[in-house]
């Protein structure tokens, strides 16, 4: 993520998201750290309405970039491939030490990155 550093974890948090077309994608909520310290997963609430309904999307920290306006994030995807990708309620957190969300995660936005304009990545659920 292109940031001016030094920047504080809570100043991002509550960041607008949003694409290339200033679609509002959701708000940042959280963070993952990984095993090596580094932060791995920017945890997105998208969707509902008044923070009821959201579901959560664990977004790699390195898709994000600085947005053009001041307090917003840009991840250049549209809004219906997000809503393909891994999702959780903020209920029932899944266990991200298990391999699969890394691999799966990683994979569905590798694949949108490399290919956007040709193919779409492939939806997985855990």
């Amino acid at each position: 993520m292109e940031i001016k550093v030094p920047m504080r974890v809570s100043e991002m948090l509550k960041t607008t998201v949003e694409n290339r077309h200033r679609e509002k994608l959701g708000t940042i909520q959280d963070f993952m750290v990984g095993a090596d310290g580094r932060l791995k997963y920017a945890i997105l609430s998208h969707g509902g309405f008044l923070g009821i309904g959201d579901v959560l999307i664990p977004i790699p920290f390195d898709a994000l970039m600085t947005g053009s306006e001041k307090g917003t994030v840009l991840l250049d995807i549209d809004k219906q491939t997000l809503e393909k990708t891994l999702s959780f309620e903020s209920k029932t957190w899944p266990d991200f030490t298990a391999a699969e969300w890394d691999e799966k995660i990683d994979r569905y936005f590798a694949a949108y990155k490399a290919g956007a304009s040709q193919q779409q990545p492939v939806a997985g659920s855990v």
